[in-house]
């Protein structure tokens, strides 16, 4: 997975999200129904879970379970997956925040993407799923 990672360029792609996303002015409060609206208009099957709030979305392809759950709170999003592949985890998932930290070999502050509307939340799952896809695919192309 950590191949992978580097081959999609995972840490200088998450970093450049970070990065342009910076509002001075968070979007405390959204609509559930319509951040799920936003996540279905990229084809992705998605479910709220409301106990822990958050979005999840569960794809199977040949061998690989992929779980994909996105969390907003006050603004702010994070990232987490875990794959399975056989049923066995795959080592190197979890929290996109974890990941960037542990290819860098340190724990250097990167603040997570913030949105302030829901274009600019479009705006950051488009180049989000984008990675997603891309780790799928070189994932898949590895076994």
């Amino acid at each position: 997975m950590l191949n992978v990672l580097k081959e999609i360029s995972f840490l200088s792609r998450y970093k450049e999200i970070c990065s342009q996303h910076r509002p001075t002015i968070k979007m405390k409060k959204y609509d559930n129904a319509k951040v799920a609206e936003i996540i279905q208009s990229f084809g992705y099957p998605v479910r709220y879970y409301r106990s822990e709030n958050f979005f999840a979305i569960k794809q199977k392809v040949e061998a690989f379970d992929f779980t994909f759950n996105l969390k907003f709170k006050s603004g702010i999003c994070e990232f987490i997956w875990y794959f399975h592949f056989n049923d066995e985890w795959i080592e190197w998932t979890g929290t996109w925040l974890g990941m960037a930290w542990k290819i860098m070999g340190e724990e250097t502050p990167v603040p997570p993407p913030c949105f302030e509307s829901y274009a600019e939340l479009q705006a950051i799952l488009e180049d989000v799923f984008d990675i997603y896809e891309d780790c799928k695919i070189a994932l898949i192309k590895e076994t």
